[in-house]
C-alpha cells in the first residue's frame, strides 16, 4: 500500500541536525565550513568563511555604510581619501616619500620668537 504513504524528508535528527539552533536563524552552512545566516529576531546578518577565505565586493556605483565601522587587520587604500570630522591617531602619521612622522619630525630654521620654522628636515 505505497499509494498511502507519506514520504517525510529532511525531519531532524541527532545525525542530521537543524542548521539553526533556533527560531529566527535562517543559516545555510556550506561543505567548506562557510556560514551565512541572517536573524530576523536580532536583526544580524553574518557571514562566516573558513581560514584564508576570501570576500570580494564588486560595486561601481559605490558602497554605502550607515552606522559604526569597526575594523580589526591592516588596511591598504588605492586612490583618494576624503575625511570630514576629526581624525583621530593613537600612535603616529607617517607621510610622504621621506617618511616625514607628524610627532617625531624636526624643523629647520627655528628661532626663538614669533619666526615661521623651517620646512621639516
Amino acid at each position: 500500500m505505497l499509494a498511502q504513504g507519506v514520504a517525510l524528508a529532511g525531519l531532524f535528527s541527532d545525525a542530521t541536525p537543524a542548521n539553526g539552533d533556533r527560531e529566527g536563524l535562517h543559516r545555510r552552512t556550506y561543505p567548506d565550513g562557510a556560514v551565512v545566516e541572517y536573524d530576523f529576531v536580532a536583526h544580524v546578518l553574518r557571514a562566516v568563511l573558513p581560514e584564508g577565505g576570501v570576500t570580494l565586493l564588486t560595486s561601481t556605483g559605490g558602497i554605502n555604510i550607515v552606522g559604526p565601522i569597526n575594523h580589526q587587520g591592516d588596511y591598504t587604500q588605492e586612490g583618494n581619501q576624503q575625511v570630514t570630522g576629526k581624525v583621530t591617531v593613537s600612535q603616529d602619521v607617517v607621510a610622504g616619500p621621506g617618511s616625514v612622522s607628524l610627532i617625531g619630525h624636526k624643523h629647520s630654521g627655528v628661532q626663538v620668537g614669533g619666526a615661521q620654522t623651517g620646512v621639516p628636515a
